[in-house]
């Protein structure tokens, strides 16, 4: 009967908010929505207590894990009335922290992120089972409420902050999720939505402990929110919060901040980070300096032959799949010169074979089907260079040595998987020869 009861509320709920929503032409922003709902009045005067109402109603986008008053009323008797006092206020923007993530998330996304990075930096396990959305052990009672700088999901109980992660820890995980939700929306050119992501990462980074990070950064990190608090020019700030994060990081990875506590080695494990979704049937990236037979289906590209500039070549493959309404995808293909290393053409894969014609000739740009291969392959990371590719390519000459069933079946080429605004540390790039049996 109570699950009865919970669903009819959340009907409900979602029948007022859409209701209130349909009246105008624009939504509500987070906080807003959330007060129409008149179901989180809890959370909306713990989050003005905390200065976090202001936040929320910037542009964002954020996702919003609101427990409803039902899920406050769950709390040991007293609790929500200890932590709306001044002294346990800290303990208040912790627990409210837990519950905001960057970027906006929906119902679908949570399930196929499996894991989320909450502002308190934070991991939350994500799991999606017979039909109920879980998040960090906690039911997600509704999902999907739209809002003009994000979107709310309601959780039937309240996210209590753990402390099992050091703080260097969790300010790395923190920054590697907002890179990773901010650098796609970068490169579809929705800037202000990236701005946002890193200036509520870098807030949120200049509130822990400044002894995580040396005076002169935490002072350069203050400065750069002020600096871009004052300018509407989204794609500086981009690039100026993206600079703060890339130097905290760089920090924070210093030895001296690992954890005391022995930590599992699979934690810092190199992990590819992903910009944009594999063509159909391309097997993933990796793995790292590791030489293996892999099999890739018939695909389609956009490719260009091109000397003059890899920046170049990528604004015009980017201006073709933009007037052709081709979604971007990873990796960009590079045919490489096996003797010097250096790139002879560039090409952007289309998701799916069947997406545009081939043989089409557009400013230079070529349409083209390839038929499925097999490739030997070696995973890299860190900066690209004709030198790293060169030795790349006398690991893959030495294992056709000792591998004769095998032999060469074309020219080298580079699968390059991240764009110019992921650190040069966390890129991943796969030097690659097609092979053919003897």
């Amino acid at each position: 009967m109570k699950k009865y009861f919970t669903l009819i509320l959340s009907l409900i709920l979602l029948t007022q908010l859409s209701a209130s929503l349909m009246g105008g032409s624009q939504l509500a922003n987070i906080v807003d929505t959330a007060q129409s709902a008149k179901q989180f009045k809890i959370l909306i005067a713990a989050l003005k207590q905390a200065d976090l109402a202001e936040v929320l109603n910037k542009p964002g986008p954020f996702t919003v894990l609101a427990p409803n008053d039902e899920a406050f009323g769950k709390l040991p008797l007293g609790t929500v009335e200890s932590l709306l006092q001044e002294d346990n206020r800290d303990k208040l923007i912790a627990i409210l922290k837990a519950h905001v993530i960057s970027g906006s998330l929906d119902a679908r996304q949570l399930v196929a992120s499996q894991s989320l990075i909450n502002l308190q930096g934070q991991s939350m396990p994500v799991t999606f089972n017979k039909g109920q959305l879980n998040i960090s052990g906690v039911n997600l009672i509704a999902t999907d409420i739209k809002a003009s700088n994000g979107v709310i999901h309601i959780l039937d109980t309240v996210i209590l902050p753990t402390v099992e992660l050091s703080n260097s820890l969790k300010m790395r995980q923190l920054i590697e999720f907002s890179i990773a939700q901010g650098v796609p929306l970068f490169n579809k050119g929705e800037l202000q939505a990236c701005a946002a992501i890193y200036e509520l990462c870098a807030q949120s980074l200049s509130h822990f402990n400044s002894d995580d990070i040396s005076k002169n950064l935490a002072t350069e990190l203050t400065q750069t929110l002020e600096k871009v608090s004052r300018s509407d020019d989204a794609r500086s700030n981009a690039w100026l919060l993206r600079s703060s994060l890339d130097k905290v990081y760089a920090e924070l990875t210093n030895p001296i901040h690992q954890s005391s506590k022995p930590i599992k080695k699979s934690q810092y494990e190199f992990k590819v980070i992903l910009e944009a979704d594999l063509p159909r049937g391309f097997p993933a990236p990796g793995p790292l300096n590791k030489l293996i037979v892999k099999q890739y289906p018939a695909y389609r590209s956009a490719k260009l032959q091109s000397s003059k500039g890899q920046s170049l070549s990528f604004m015009k493959l980017f201006g073709h799949i933009k007037n052709n309404k081709i979604s971007m995808t990873a990796p960009v293909e590079m045919q490489i010169d096996k003797t010097t290393g250096q790139r002879q053409s560039m090409a952007f894969l289309y998701g799916d074979k069947n997406i545009g014609t081939a043989g089409l000739l557009n400013s230079g740009v070529a349409v083209v089907d390839e038929v499925a291969q097999d490739y030997v392959s070696i995973g890299l990371s860190g900066r690209e260079s004709s030198e790293l590719i060169k030795d790349a390519i006398a690991q893959i000459d030495a294992w056709l040595l000792e591998n004769p069933s095998y032999t060469s079946a074309g020219e080298v080429r580079l699968l390059a998987y991240n764009s110019p605004m992921i650190p040069a540390s966390k890129r991943f790039w796969e030097v690659q020869l097609p092979i053919k049996k003897q």
